[in-house]
């Protein structure tokens, strides 16, 4: 997992690696919403193909942004979509949609 986050203009680019490491789900919403919450799927409830992550999940985006930095989330799967409530705190969200050639 890779972060990047910038703080009084200045980028912070924040690597981790992690070497035991597990899902708290089988699929991409849920375990996203785990990612960027800390709750397992039980706690934040996006865990059906109509849940939207709640605006009472506090996201690691809001912390940062509480704490003056800024934020950026560019993703490809339409699982975690705005429309889903995954860009909570973020300062930039883009999603890349898929273009058929």
């Amino acid at each position: 997992m890779r972060i990047c986050v910038t703080r009084n203009r200045e980028v912070l680019d924040l690597v981790e690696s992690f070497t035991d490491s597990h899902a708290q789900t089988s699929w991409t919403r849920p375990a996203v919403a785990s990612i960027f919450t800390g709750l397992l799927p039980q706690q934040h409830g996006t865990t059906d193909k109509k849940d939207v992550l709640p605006k009472s999940a506090t996201t690691i985006a809001e912390l940062l942004t509480d704490a003056g930095y800024e934020s950026a989330a560019v993703i490809s799967n339409g699982n975690v979509d705005l429309v889903y409530g995954f860009s909570q705190g973020f300062s930039y969200f883009k999603y890349l949609q898929e273009v058929e050639i």
